[in-house]
């Protein structure tokens, strides 16, 4: 009787060590969990990237980071983007997020079980995309002013001698387009040889 009331105190007491182990690991599983889950929110604010999945079947929109809810289907770009990934595999994309806000996409799809999937990452590039805007609009300005003026605007690069000019300079001269080279030394050699110091810019 002893014998075996030892043993079962020992396998109990065994028993007792091994839940123990066990729960000191799922704390620690837990903690270090909880200690990635705040790296990755880290790292997303600080990159501006965000976490999602897209389950066309649902048409379910899951944010990782728990902050967004995007439908698909009011979003034309979004829409087309995701739907040529499904079709594709893979796909990188612009897409509105807003007023004023926009981001680009890079997704793929993924087979889970009966369903496929899409994951994607989403960067905001909000500040690049007004940027290209404005200057889109400034280029589209200056391409109005030019074709106004009674002559070209033209944009000559020191450095490599290369120039852009408007299209005044063909109307102005009577060259056509193929007869125009971009580099400098055939706008040099239009100008009278008297006259080539005072065409050229000012350098520093």
């Amino acid at each position: 009787a002893a014998v075996t009331c030892g043993g079962l105190t020992w396998l109990v007491l065994w028993n007792a060590a091994r839940v123990d182990r066990a729960q000191q690991r799922t704390e620690r599983d837990r903690d270090a969990l909880t200690v990635a889950a705040a790296r990755l929110r880290l790292a997303q604010s600080a990159t501006g990237v965000h976490l999602w999945e897209w389950t066309p079947h649902t048409r379910e929109w899951l944010s990782l980071d728990d902050r967004e809810r995007l439908d698909p289907a009011s979003n034309e770009y979004l829409e087309a983007g995701l739907a040529r990934c499904l079709r594709d595999g893979k796909a990188e994309f612009e897409y509105s997020a807003g007023e004023d806000r926009w981001m680009l996409a890079t997704c793929w799809r993924e087979e889970r079980g009966h369903d496929a999937v899409i994951a994607g990452v989403s960067v905001d590039i909000s500040e690049r995309k007004r940027a290209a805007l404005a200057l889109e609009a400034s280029e589209t300005r200056l391409q109005l002013a030019a074709f106004a003026l009674p002559g070209f605007v033209y944009d000559w690069n020191c450095a490599s001698g290369r120039m852009l000019r408007t299209s005044g300079v063909e109307a102005m001269l009577g060259f056509q387009g193929a007869e125009i080279s971009p580099v400098s030394r055939w706008w040099e050699e239009l100008v009278h040889p008297d006259d080539r110091a005072l065409a050229r810019p000012a350098q520093d």
